[in-house]
């Protein structure tokens, strides 16, 4: 009798299980959805969250249940029950990374497999990235995003973005006022920077904004008072703007400014290696002359019109005493 009891507990506990949480199968069941998901491959797991209009789909808290590897599919898998549908997806990694949120109504593979961006940075201590597309931005964090970490086997500062935002508009920057043009992603790909230094000095200015332009015209996508601000090298005593190299058909134009109206000459860069312009002197623009009182204007031009007898008689004796230098000159000259 205690054994029956035991066999009858135990399926009791079994049907609650299976009531309490019909919606994550390792296998599939008739008319389950099945959902692929291709990870990043620097996460470590997978959890699924999942809501509909009449609320949780899966029973727990987030992150939400881990999914199982499938070897076959090369993709992590959950099946869950088509009575669900429609509800909205999240995948996540446990550890502060997750998807958008996702809208399913049938089954899917999600590949959200990463493209890779390699940073050479102009001797930036740190890099951030900002990025966005055409629905929006790709971080779900405010300016200055995310942080680039350094990776020693790539020897470069590494981003890992989701192919499912490509393509997308991507600035790196050092949160400190340099930043890189607007760099267009499309797939994996590698900026350096760190090749050509482009060098300023001015003793006075409190900041330099390089604009630069080529045969194809401006290069950056910023107007004249947002260009790129150029750091100061204490070591080296000087503003710096490094350009990448793979990007840059020299040669090139470059004006300094300093946002409050003052400006180098146009200058060209030529040489890939560092590039200095000693003190280069300013633009100065002719002073306007200002009239503070018009009477004097008209008191010039009636003094003019009353003497202008005096003036004709002083014109034509001043045109014969030229006259008469210029013979005896002459005269001087034959004599000779």
């Amino acid at each position: 009798m205690k054994k029956f009891l035991k066999i009858t507990n135990a399926l009791i506990v079994l049907m609650a299980v299976c009531l309490l949480v019909p919606t994550l199968y390792a296998q599939a069941n008739n008319d389950d959805v099945r959902i692929e998901f291709v990870a990043p491959s620097s996460w470590d797991s997978v959890h699924a969250w999942a809501w509909n209009d009449a609320g949780n789909v899966f029973t727990g808290s987030w992150p939400g249940p881990e999914l199982d590897w499938n070897e076959d599919l090369e993709a992590y898998v959950i099946y869950v029950d088509a009575d669900f549908l429609p509800f909205t997806l999240i995948l996540n990694n446990n550890a502060g990374t997750q998807t958008d949120y996702i809208d399913i109504t049938e089954s899917v593979r999600i590949d959200h497999s990463l493209t890779r961006v390699e940073f050479l940075p102009p001797g930036w201590n740190q890099v951030h990235a900002w990025a966005w597309n055409d629905n929006g931005d790709v971080f779900d964090t405010g300016w200055p995003g995310p942080s680039v970490e350094w990776d020693e086997s790539a020897e470069a500062f590494v981003l890992e973005v989701s192919e499912s935002y490509l393509p997308f508009t991507l600035i790196l920057h050092n949160n400190e006022g340099s930043q890189t043009e607007y760099l267009e992603i499309t797939e994996n790909t590698r900026i350096d920077m760190s090749g050509l230094r482009l060098g300023f000095t001015h003793p006075n200015w409190t900041q330099v904004r390089v604009w630069a332009w080529d045969a194809n015209g401006d290069m950056f996508d910023v107007d004249w008072d947002n260009a790129p601000l150029m750091e100061w090298d204490e070591d080296a005593n000087e503003w710096v703007y490094f350009f990448n190299t793979e990007g840059v058909a020299m040669p090139f134009n470059v004006i300094f400014h300093n946002g409050a109206g003052e400006q180098t000459r146009e200058r060209p860069v030529t040489r890939p290696d560092t590039v200095v312009y000693e003190r280069v002197r300013l633009i100065e623009e002719e002073p306007e002359v200002e009239i503070e009182d018009e009477t004097i204007i008209e008191e010039i031009i009636e003094e003019i019109e009353e003497n202008e007898d005096n003036i004709m008689l002083i014109a034509i004796i001043s045109g014969v005493v030229v006259a008469v230098v210029i013979s005896v000159v002459v005269v001087l000259k034959k004599r000779k």
